[in-house]
This record gives C-alpha cells, structure tokens and sequence, in this order.
C-alpha cells in the first residue's frame, strides 16, 4: 500500500487540520489512541517527512522541537465546508443562508441531509426545514457513506433527522452560483472565472488565434 492510500496518512491530516501544528511526538501520542499497539514514534516522522517533502507539510522551528502544519488548510476541507464556504461568500440574506446550503447539498448528492450534515457547514440550521423520514436500511446505508472516508468522516447521531429543501423559491437563494463558486472553491479556479477580481484573471485564447 502506497503512503497516499495509506489510511493513516489522513488521520494524521486530520489531526493537523483540527490542532493546526503540532510535533512528531504529539502527533504519535494522537494517531496511537486507541490502539492495542502505539505507533512508533520514527514511523510518524517518516509519514512527516515525506508529506514535507510532498509539499503537503510544511516544517515549522520551535525550539526544542520541530513541529508541522498543513501547507494549505483549504485543500483538505470537505464538501460541507467547501459548500458553507460558498454559501457565505454568494451575496445572499443570512437568513436564506442554511436552506441554500440545505438545497445546494439536495443538488449534489441527490438525497435528504442529515442535520449532521448542514452543521458541518458551520452555517445556523433553520428550525422549520422539511423532513423527511427514511427507512432504516437506507439511513444506515447513508450513514456508511458518511464514515467512509477517514479524513472526511461524519459522525451522526442516531435518530439525527433528515431534510429536504423548502418549497417556497423565497426561501432559497441562488443554488446554481453556490455550486459554482463551491467548484471553484475546490479547483482553486477564481482566476478563471469570468467575474474574477481584477488582476486574477487569466488571459485566455479566442477563436482561431492559437
């Protein structure tokens, strides 16, 4: 198994994005809760060397020890947060905000959202969303889903209810321009688009001139 399919490459992500920097022995102590074997203390300052090297990590002084931090916390948000992200920054009424994030989820994964869900957004939850309610069989497989992913892991409580979008188009604001600008968001791609801030934009080529 590879160093980028190993599983324990995104618990130590995920140990970084939660505590921001931290040292190897710190890191080891984390990644070894829980376990029947500590992990040793060289096998985690290899995983950090190599991210270092991988441009994932960076190394950072702090006498007397070294410590580590993600080089660029934003590419290892999720889709919650990308979409939360999204939702804030797309001129909208805060209190359309959360059914938005409600609707642009709906859109993406083409299925109800746990409260779970929404809150991982970071955005306030409305108290008179639609539910809806699931048969156990699909709300477990659901919640499989959720948990598939170390780094991305969801926990939901059980009994966690489960919403679909408003009715009402007041209610929403624009899902389409949260989409996108969640997609740029993950590509790192506001300087291709066409209302990019001045001086962000790439030239691109026209027509037949290339």
């Amino acid at each position: 198994m590879s160093l980028v399919e190993d599983p324990l490459r995104d618990q130590l992500i995920a140990h970084l994005r939660k505590l921001g920097s931290d040292s190897i022995s710190g890191v080891a102590r984390a990644l070894s809760e829980g376990r029947d074997k500590p992990i040793h203390r060289l096998t985690v300052a290899g995983y950090l060397s190599a991210l270092a090297e991988e441009g994932v990590l960076r190394e950072v002084r702090r006498p007397p020890s070294k410590h580590y931090q993600l080089s660029n916390p934003n590419q290892h948000r999720d889709l919650y947060e990308r979409v939360g992200q999204a939702v804030r920054e797309v001129p909208m009424a805060v209190e359309v905000r959360g059914a938005t994030a409600l609707a642009a989820l709906h859109r993406a994964l083409g299925r109800p959202v746990f409260r779970a869900e929404l809150q991982r957004a970071r955005l306030p939850v409305p108290d008179d969303l639609p539910r809806v309610v699931l048969g156990d069989e699909e709300r477990r497989r659901v919640r499989l889903a959720l948990q598939k992913r170390r780094l991305h892991a969801l926990e939901v409580p059980k009994g966690d209810p489960m919403f679909v979008p408003p009715a009402e188009p007041e209610r929403v604001g624009p899902v389409e321009e949260v989409l996108k600008r969640a997609l740029l968001i993950a590509c790192d791609a506001d300087h291709l688009a066409e209302d990019a801030p001045r001086g962000r934009q790439v030239a691109l080529p026209m027509g037949d001139d290339e």
